[in-house]
């Protein structure tokens, strides 16, 4: 299975969110019940093979998958943190997202937000805030160790669901989005999507689940349903 997913993945350009919904996968259940240690010498090669990183994105991706998932150390071909801290845009949630996730994730890396940066995030947490966007806002938030507005994150959500309530990618920011609230806030709405969403894929030669939109919103959903489900202290819906 993980063989037929990962060539698949090749075929599209390695994604590496796809990959990383498999580390998650795997860490959830065992990485060696699931990956043989040539697939697990593949993933790693992957994230490897991004090296130097030209974008956030891929930096970001690549770092946590290499250090949480794969235990792996991020070779020393280049400053990653100095990289983040050059070319981050204060003026853009997405671009602060990533940043603070290398900073968190490499530990020893500094990364200071500007003000500018703390309000780009804030401000981005209202009403009209399409899902993904509202989900890096928050998930930087935490990583930053800025208090999050819980009560403003919920209105948004709900706002944001009701938007687009068919959106598959959607769900999977909202499933994201919980595991970064505090333990005791109601997110029973969102909980109760896990199993309308799964119920939406396709089968695939009678063997494979996918989601329409293909691998990469397949890799999202994946990885947001494990990640819920192990924050909830919960079996998965999807095996």
């Amino acid at each position: 299975f993980a063989r037929h997913v990962f060539k698949m993945a090749a075929a599209r350009g390695a994604c590496l969110l796809l990959l990383l919904s498999f580390a998650i996968f795997a860490d959830a259940v065992s990485l060696s019940n699931v990956l043989s240690l040539e697939d697990q010498v593949r993933f790693k090669q992957t994230f490897y093979d991004a090296m130097p990183f030209k974008d956030l994105e891929t930096a970001g991706y690549s770092v946590l998958g290499l250090k949480h998932y794969m235990k792996a150390e991020v070779p020393p071909t280049q400053d990653v943190c100095r990289f983040a801290n050059e070319n981050v845009d204060s003026s853009n949630v997405k671009s602060i997202f990533f940043a603070s996730l290398i900073s968190n994730t490499l530990g020893n890396c500094k990364f200071t937000v500007s003000d500018e940066g703390k309000t780009t995030l804030s401000e981005a947490i209202k009403e009209g805030t399409d899902m993904p966007t509202l989900y890096y806002a928050v998930a930087a938030q935490k990583y930053l160790g800025i208090q999050v507005n819980t009560g403003e994150v919920i209105k948004a959500v709900k706002a944001a669901i009701n938007s687009d309530e068919d959106s598959i990618s959607g769900a999977a920011y909202a499933m994201l989005m919980a595991t970064r609230l505090p333990k005791d806030t109601d997110v029973s709405f969102i909980t109760e999507m896990i199993e309308d969403t799964v119920a939406q894929a396709d089968e695939v030669d009678n063997k494979y689940l996918q989601f329409e939109g293909g691998l990469l919103v397949t890799a999202k959903v994946v990885y947001a349903t494990y990640a819920l489900s192990e924050f909830l202290g919960k079996a998965p819906a999807i095996t």
